[in-house]
């Protein structure tokens, strides 16, 4: 993620975690123009392709400009 966020492409990251502080997920906040630019970056993404993710959802999100 080093690399795509010097291309401008990653955002953030990290692990979702149950009440107990155990991961159950992750998330990642990606830079892209629509939700089929979102989908042609995560079908290379290696998680994606080394079948990591067992179930990806694309929601829109407006970063803070802070």
């Amino acid at each position: 993620m080093r690399e795509e966020r010097e291309k401008g492409n990653f955002e953030s990251g990290g692990a979702k975690l149950d009440p107990a502080g155990k991961m159950i997920g992750s998330m990642l906040v990606i830079n892209a123009e629509n939700e089929q630019a979102a989908w042609q970056w995560l079908e290379k993404d290696p998680y994606v392709t080394g079948r990591v993710w067992e179930k990806i959802e694309v929601l829109p999100f407006k970063l803070a400009d802070v």
